[in-house]
């Protein structure tokens, strides 16, 4: 809320969701106990968090309960959070695998003309509720997408645009495997499946998330006849900014955000610092 406002009331936070397009909301509390932040990438420091509305207090207490019999407490100090991250996923696409294909038509046929309380899986791309023609036509607009990455990659490194990949490694995700499925095909490579590519655990704070990809990141300098290709998530290419050992100051602005089909090349050298050689964008 702002200083000049009570903020919202529960019928309120309803009518903004219905008006954004959302189908299903959750109340958790209000009051001193809500405060909203985000992950800012491109902030300094580790602590990357913003603080976006305007709390009551700051977390403190008052002096003595005669004192709170008269005033409410200020902000409290708790530990029920919930988190929310957005997914690049195309529209179309129901199982997420980063393809429209066969399997997302026959998931969206299976519910059309469904009325009320559809999602996304089962082909409600404009959260409505329904599974109607407009769904039929966001779908056939995007058929083929995810293949159609994937086929980009392969096109660039079978025209020497992107180096002869030696390895693939891909995180045990759908739409990972995927991404490098006719590449891997093509160059009769195996798919490596990592689970240190995963995003951030839901046990693993952001010291041993981070941990996590330094140890990966360490792991290449043992490896320097090999051209390793690696297929991640959103969260997981931010934080490698934060601690690959670069020549290139990956803290800049550049690096704090990801789109679909982007990617950064680098070459690690025997002392094991990873030599900046281009960020782009695969067009499709």
């Amino acid at each position: 809320r702002r200083a000049s406002t009570q903020g919202a009331t529960t019928q309120e936070v309803g009518q903004w969701l219905a008006h954004f397009g959302a189908y299903t909301g959750i109340n958790m509390d209000g009051g001193g106990s809500t405060t909203m932040a985000w992950w800012d990438p491109s902030a300094a420091g580790t602590d990357k968090s913003t603080l976006l509305n305007g709390p009551v207090g700051n977390g403190g207490r008052y002096e003595s309960a005669f004192l709170e019999m008269f005033w409410s407490p200020t902000e409290r100090h708790n530990g029920n959070n919930v988190g929310v991250y957005y997914v690049d996923v195309t529209p179309g696409d129901t199982d997420e695998d980063a393809d429209v294909d066969l399997s997302d038509l026959g998931a969206l046929a299976s519910h059309y003309g469904a009325a009320s309380g559809s999602t996304w899986a089962q082909g409600d791309f404009d959260a409505d509720g329904d599974v109607d023609l407009a769904d039929l036509g966001t779908l056939a607009s995007h058929y083929g997408a995810g293949h159609a990455q994937a086929m980009k990659i392969l096109d660039k490194v079978l025209k020497n645009e992107l180096p002869r990949p030696t390895e693939l490694w891909v995180s045990p995700k759908k739409r990972t495997l995927s991404t490098f499925r006719p590449l891997a095909q093509q160059l009769d490579l195996a798919l490596q499946t990592q689970d240190c590519l995963l995003e951030q655990k839901s046990d693993e704070n952001l010291s041993e998330f981070r941990e996590r990809i330094r140890k990966l990141m360490d792991s290449f300098a043992e490896r320097p006849d090999a051209v390793i290709f690696m297929c991640s998530h959103y969260d997981f290419l931010v934080e490698s900014m934060a601690v690959i050992p670069s020549d290139k100051d990956l803290s800049d602005a550049e690096f704090s955000h990801w789109t679909p089909c982007q990617y950064i090349g680098f070459e690690v050298k025997a002392d094991g610092i990873f030599e900046f050689l281009e960020l782009k964008r695969i067009q499709l």
